[in-house]
């Protein structure tokens, strides 16, 4: 039967890594004494020096590294869309005589009767491309 992994909180990372910081005993005996892995250890000490410089910065800083709008950015662009979505309901032709009639008949570019002859492209099936 495998064993169950173990999960430990911050709490316990933090006193780890700050006993291996400090120096008083070394990784081996900090490893057999809390019962985890040396490498483990210098992971978690690793981890506590690279983030002791983010507990010194300004709050704005770290403000600034947050790419995320806000809440009220994103209820305001809801509120915005739900408007045009709204708007597009009530302009957007219901029949099908609505719709054509947007289309011109005349316009050579946009009939559907004319063959597809321009560009590189053809509505051949055995051509090659």
């Amino acid at each position: 039967m495998p064993r169950q992994r173990r999960i430990f909180d911050g709490a316990f990372k933090a006193k780890v890594a700050l006993d291996a910081i400090r120096g008083l005993k070394t990784v081996s005996e900090l490893a057999s004494h809390h019962k985890v892995r040396p490498t483990q250890i210098t992971l978690w000490k690793k981890q506590l020096l690279d983030g002791a410089m983010s507990v010194f910065e300004a709050p704005s800083a770290k403000k600034a590294a947050t790419d995320e709008p806000s809440s009220a950015e994103l209820y305001e662009q809801i509120g915005q869309l739900k408007v045009e979505l709204d708007w597009l309901k009530k302009k957007w032709p219901r029949t099908v005589a609505e719709r054509r009639s947007w289309v011109d008949p005349g316009n050579r570019l946009l009939s559907n009767r004319t063959p597809f002859n321009r560009g590189c492209l053809s509505r051949r099936k055995n051509s090659s491309i």
